[in-house]
C-alpha cells in the first residue's frame, strides 16, 4: 500500500490527495512532525530509487559485448572497428522498485550508415522491471552486430533512452565494421 500511496504522490499512477502527499513530502525532507524515524527510513531509500530512475546497473551495464548470444567480453560504449566477428549491444539496468507494470521502460535506438547506402534507422521500447533480490534487469541484445557487414563498410551509433524524474537520461555509444 505504501509504493500506490507514493506513486500517486510522485505522479507514477495510483491517487492520493493534497493531504497526503504533504506528508509524503514531510517524511521525506525528514520533517519532525508525525513520521517517525522508522518510517522516514522506509521511505527515504524508495524515493532514492525513484529520483534516480532506470540506469546502468554498473560501469559495464549497457555496451557492445563481444558473442552472439551473451557478453563474452564487455568492450566498452564506443568500441572503434570491430574485429570478425560476432558482437552484440546489451543492457544491464538498475531499475526502481517502484510503480505499476508499464511505469519504466527504455527505448533503444540505432543509426547504422552502409557504405553508399542511406542511413537505416532501427527502434525498439522495453518494459523494464526492478527483478528483486539485488539483481538487475538484463535485456541480453538489444542489437546484434556482424563483422564485417556483408553489405559494406557500416558505421552505427545507438542510444538507450531511460526515464528519469527530472527528464529522460540518454546513454549513447557507436560501433564501426569494415567491407567484406
Amino acid at each position: 500500500m505504501l509504493i500506490v500511496w507514493l506513486a500517486g504522490c510522485l505522479g507514477l499512477g495510483g491517487e492520493c490527495g493534497p493531504e497526503e502527499c504533504a506528508e509524503v513530502v514531510e517524511a521525506v525532507n525528514g520533517s519532525t512532525s508525525a513520521r517517525t524515524p522508522f518510517e522516514r527510513g522506509l521511505v527515504q531509500p524508495l524515493l532514492q530509487d525513484i529520483r534516480a530512475g532506470v540506469r546502468p546497473w554498473d560501469e559495464e551495464g549497457v555496451g557492445v559485448c563481444r558473442g552472439a548470444r551473451t557478453c563474452e567480453e564487455f568492450l566498452g560504449t564506443d568500441p572503434g572497428e570491430l574485429p570478425a566477428g560476432e558482437y552484440l549491444v546489451r543492457a544491464k539496468l538498475a531499475v526502481p522498485g517502484a510503480g505499476a507494470p508499464g511505469t519504466w521502460t527504455v527505448r533503444f535506438e540505432t543509426e547504422c550508415e552502409v557504405e553508399g547506402q542511406s542511413v537505416v534507422p532501427y527502434n525498439r521500447t522495453y518494459e523494464v522491471v526492478a527483478p528483486g533480490g539485488g539483481n538487475p534487469f538484463r535485456i541480453g541484445a538489444l542489437r546484434r552486430i556482424t563483422s564485417p557487414n556483408g553489405q559494406g563498410a557500416e558505421s552505427c551509433t545507438w542510444k538507450l533512452v531511460a526515464p528519469h524524474p527530472d527528464g529522460e537520461k540518454v546513454f549513447t555509444g557507436s560501433w564501426n565494421t569494415p567491407p567484406p
